[in-house]
């Protein structure tokens, strides 16, 4: 067929398509950017290990398409997406391969899977792409093997990799421009795609690479990246910027950095006063300042719980009015998380049946919204007389719609706190399983089995827990840790875990009251007393629990 026949048939393609789909779907469609994977080399030997061309391509895109799934998850549930509670449901990503703007460049989807005058929707946006000028970003790149594996033999006569080679990706994004990244070297495979993906994502999206930055814990990267965004982007309309806003007070949460996380939410409420997700925010982590100061400030707290349930009721004003109008879907949801803040902030006042109510509200409009049932739960425990048996059902059905580790850990919470050891036990060894990363599980199994005195028991799990928690594990792991040890008798091990505690929190007094009981169990002498050349350092560690801890019994 010659050319003219061709752009001919284009024409009255492009026609009868905005005729049918209208000009928004069309138009769209030809104006979206597109980021096409072409050819990823790989040597030959990954190659006969199933490690194709076309599989690393597929894996960079399904983790290119993952970091946007995670914008979206937070987006949609706010502060209720921080680490601290990440209850979306994993598979809530509303990204297929019809609607992403990353392909291989092998596929050639149609997303509408309908022809006007014998050229499909595909071609029709090809050419309309072409006519606007639009071109796709080209991404290309190769696996390279860094050092080469050194084996050995065992006493057995076995094979064994001593130091098994290292693998990196290199990546080329070609635009108006070559970027160039190569990700550190790593002796797994399966660890070149999320640093790559995520490092490309900052020059395609930048916000978004900023919010899975946070979403998995990186918070300084997370404040990198958005400090640039929000120093060269201007954006693109009013949602990108509370995004951006959002995203800034999140990570400020992150770092416990209540009151600044509260002051940047007013002050984005002030710039745009009609997004809910700010009011539900600002929330969310009003409660959280008010539980941080609890114990030493009741009244405290409970202003900013009051100035919590305002907020939510904000919000709730907003999405039960003209929201509700304009989009119900995404304003039933955002119900869903207004009751839900609400009810957290009822929760900690203490009036179980208002919580209860806008727990139920937040489960009827939302009910895969995990966060809400477990909390329905949580309140049922804890109300007069306790309702065990709602309570338990309402966290099975949290666990049912996300099985994770935070369901399963307050679960076992639950249990304990109700006296139920061995049930607690079984939900933290659920969530030891939900989640190979996450310490905590492990760290409370741990002090199950220090009460049982299962000192080897409680030592292994307390290192599994510091093993998980990377760079940074709380100093409560190590005195637990050291505990265990003293258990044991290795008093000097123990002492040595005492003081990576406090080199840690030079604030955590339960471990200088440790490291003194130490002391003076290695000092012990002859009749139990201890030596008296000993007791000066005994009384400094005691002194600077005292001081940190002036009413903790144990302590004292």
């Amino acid at each position: 067929m010659c050319l003219p026949e061709i752009e001919k048939k284009v024409r009255l393609a492009v026609f009868l398509a905005i005729t049918v789909l209208g000009v928004s779907v069309v138009i769209k469609g030809a104006l979206k950017p597109v980021y096409m994977i072409e050819a990823i080399s790989v040597p030959k030997e990954l190659e006969e290990r199933g490690y194709t061309s076309e599989t690393v391509g597929r894996r960079i895109v399904d983790m290119l398409n993952e970091i946007h799934a995670v914008r979206k998850r937070i987006d949609r549930y706010g502060a209720f997406r921080a680490p601290t509670g990440p209850w979306a449901l994993e598979g809530d990503a509303d990204v297929d391969a019809d609607t992403s703007i990353f392909r291989l460049s092998n596929e050639l989807p149609d997303s509408h899977d309908i022809s006007f005058g014998g050229a499909s929707l595909a071609t029709v946006i090809f050419y309309l792409r072409d006519l606007f000028g639009q071109t796709d970003t080209r991404i290309s790149g190769e696996i390279t093997i860094g050092s080469e594996s050194i084996v050995g033999v065992t006493d057995r006569g076995e094979v064994k990799h001593l130091h098994p080679p290292t693998y990196s990706l290199r990546l080329r994004i070609i635009t108006d421009r070559v970027l160039r990244y190569e990700t550190e070297p790593n002796d797994k495979l399966d660890a070149l795609f999320a640093p790559a993906a995520s490092r490309m994502m900052e020059h395609i999206d930048p916000l978004s690479a900023a919010y899975y930055s946070y979403s998995n814990k990186e918070t300084e990267n997370a404040q990198r990246v958005l400090t640039t965004y929000l120093t060269n982007t201007e954006f693109v309309n009013e949602e990108e910027h509370v995004a951006a806003l959002n995203l800034g007070a999140l990570i400020a949460h992150q770092r416990t950095d209540y009151t600044g996380a509260i002051n940047q939410l007013n002050d984005a409420i002030l710039r745009h006063p009609h997004f809910p997700s700010l009011w539900y925010n600002l929330g969310y982590v009003l409660i959280e300042r008010g539980r941080d100061v609890k114990q030493k400030n009741p009244e405290a707290a409970n202003r900013d719980f009051d100035k919590a349930r305002d907020a939510a009721l904000k919000g709730l004003e907003m999405e039960t009015g003209w929201l509700a109008w304009l989009d119900p879907a995404t304003a039933r949801r955002g119900t869903a998380i207004g009751h839900a803040t609400a009810g957290r902030a009822f929760h900690q006042m203490k009036k179980y049946g208002e919580a209860l109510a806008d727990f139920e509200q937040s489960v009827e409009l939302d009910p895969t919204f995990a966060y809400a049932q477990f909390m329905q739960g949580w309140v049922y425990g804890d109300s007069s007389p306790p309702d065990l048996e709602r309570a338990i059902a309402s966290f099975r059905r949290a666990a049912a719609i996300d099985p994770c580790f935070q369901i399963y850990s307050h679960w076992g919470q639950f249990f304990l706190n109700h006296g139920r050891r061995d049930e607690a036990r079984t939900q933290f060894e659920r969530a030891a399983q939900a989640n190979g990363k996450i310490s905590v599980a492990l760290n409370r199994l741990g002090i199950l089995d220090l009460e049982d005195l299962k000192w080897d028991k409680a030592a292994e799990m307390f290192r599994g827990a510091i093993e998980r928690s990377g760079s940074e594990p709380p100093a409560e792991y190590y005195r637990n840790l050291g505990r265990a040890l003293g258990g044991l008798g290795r008093i000097t091990d123990a002492m040595t875990e005492f003081q990576k505690a406090i080199e840690l929190d030079e604030m955590d007094g339960m471990s200088y009251a440790e490291w003194a009981r130490a002391l003076a169990e290695a000092a012990r002498v002859e009749g139990g007393n201890v030596a008296a050349d000993k007791i000066a350092e005994i009384e400094e560690k005691l002194n600077k629990a005292r001081r940190i801890l002036p009413d903790d019994d144990e302590v004292v």
